[in-house]
């Protein structure tokens, strides 16, 4: 009993110590440094479970450095887009002759269910319905959990976990899935050759190991397993000899990337690279997937915000099965053809947009009774935008001409409500100025 009683003193004692340093600088007049300044030290408070050592490693601000409100901006944007927060505040003040930079933090409600419902080719029978439920930054370390499942024309569940700090001296991640869905066929070709619309039973699980190098260079090797079953053989469709493909694969991604708002950048380039070798531990299959994407963001006068993206998808080898070719239409979208389906080896494509903010880093807090307040408070932007999307998917045995081109244009808006979604609401045009009108969940790049 003496030690059980000693034991929670000294929690006691703890936790008192640590509001008492809290209070130490919370409380006293805040008197704000006239920037730029040197830091001298940093300190972060606020209602927040959340490791330090996870928003420390997101700042390039360093003790001893000259800083200007620009570079306030830049760390904040990059603290916010570990999408766990509801607020973060950056500013410099002045404690006992010393200039200490104070990051105030909220957290974020750590679980949330997300609806879902999607309809394939716009028809109402093709329609597919879920739940996506987010787990996230459950034990102060930024860890994600998620749980989807979904019914009606393609169901489907699937479990994912991610831990960015499985080792947090040499800064390893882990991220796990499996998932188990029947999908219908995207591939017109499978579907002329079969005869009709089918579906494909898919199961697929990986593991990735990653190691992040300073702020913005990443390195992660992954390998994986796909079970692929298809109703009757047919060659291409299926590609091992029989209606059930398994296919085992390894992996390696390199990711550069210093935008400052990853939900919405405004500054910044983003390089994604990806190589994936397919067929491993069985030699009937060899192929291997290419990725590139490289995306700019730069900010210009009053306020206007120019992005560009070029992207290309490259398959290899002598056979593929279709439901691994590339395709315009699903994940990749030309918009003013945002429903439009072109298939083949391999695929390109550009974007640029100008966008301005409308309404910019509006704080919102509601009180409701018995509703948390990490439910009840957001940050709210509305962004205004105009836009051009070119694409194509090129054929091994084909040469590509001007025609093959899908080009659209337009304008919209973007609608922020962070950290939990963003949506978008555009109207685009083809090249023959016929128009469409999309409402998507998600920013365009």
């Amino acid at each position: 009993m003496p030690k059980v009683l000693l034991i929670i003193s000294l929690i006691i004692f703890n936790l008192s110590f640590t509001k008492a340093e809290n209070l130490s600088i919370d409380s006293v007049s805040t008197v704000f440094v006239s920037l730029p300044a040197t830091i001298d030290s940093i300190f972060i408070t606020g209602e927040t479970e959340t490791d330090f050592d996870i928003i420390e490693r997101e700042l390039t601000l360093k003790v001893g450095q000259e800083v200007d409100s620009s570079q306030l901006y830049y760390d904040r944007e990059r603290i916010y887009s570990l999408g766990i927060f509801t607020r973060v505040k950056l500013s410099v003040i002045r404690v006992d002759d010393k200039n200490v930079l104070r990051i105030f933090i909220e957290d974020s409600w750590n679980i949330w269910p997300i609806p879902y419902a999607y309809l394939q080719d716009n028809d109402w029978k093709r329609l597919s319905f879920g739940l996506d439920l987010y787990f996230h930054n459950f034990r102060g370390r930024n860890e994600k959990f998620r749980v989807k499942g979904g019914a009606g024309f393609d169901p489907m569940i699937g479990v994912q976990y991610s831990i960015p700090d499985l080792f947090r001296k040499e800064q390893i991640s882990l991220d796990f899935s499996v998932e188990y869905k029947s999908v219908t066929n995207r591939s017109l070709k499978a579907e002329t050759i079969y005869g009709s619309v089918f579906e494909q039973k898919f199961f697929g699980t990986s593991l990735m190991i990653g190691k992040r190098y300073n702020l913005f260079h990443k390195f992660s090797t992954y390998i994986g397993f796909s079970y692929i079953e298809t109703p009757i053989y047919f060659p291409q469709i299926s590609i091992y000899g029989d209606r059930i493909d398994r296919i085992g694969y390894l992996g390696f991604r390199y990711t550069y990337d210093t935008r400052d708002l990853i939900q919405f950048p405004s500054k910044g380039i983003s390089l994604f690279a990806d190589y994936q070798f397919k067929g491993i531990g069985n030699k009937e299959i060899n192929y291997r997937i290419m990725l590139l994407d490289f995306r700019s963001y730069e900010p210009m006068i009053y306020g206007f915000t120019t992005k560009w993206r070029l992207s290309t998808r490259q398959t290899f080898g002598d056979k593929i099965p279709y439901y691994d070719y590339s395709i315009i239409g699903f994940g990749e979208r030309i918009r003013g053809h945002f429903n439009k389906k072109k298939e083949g080896d391999n695929l390109y494509k550009g974007s640029f947009e100008l966008s301005r903010s409308i309404i910019n880093n509006w704080d919102i807090s509601f009180d409701l009774p018995l509703v948390p307040r990490e439910l009840t408070t957001y940050r709210v932007e509305i962004h205004a935008q105009i836009f051009a999307d070119a694409g194509f998917v090129e054929k091994k045995t084909y040469p590509v001409s001007l025609r093959d081109i899908d080009r659209g244009f337009g304008f919209g808006f973007t609608f922020l409500v962070l950290p939990y979604n963003i949506a978008r609401a555009e109207l685009a045009f083809n090249e023959s100025f016929k128009s469409e009108i999309i409402l998507v969940l998600g920013i365009s790049f």
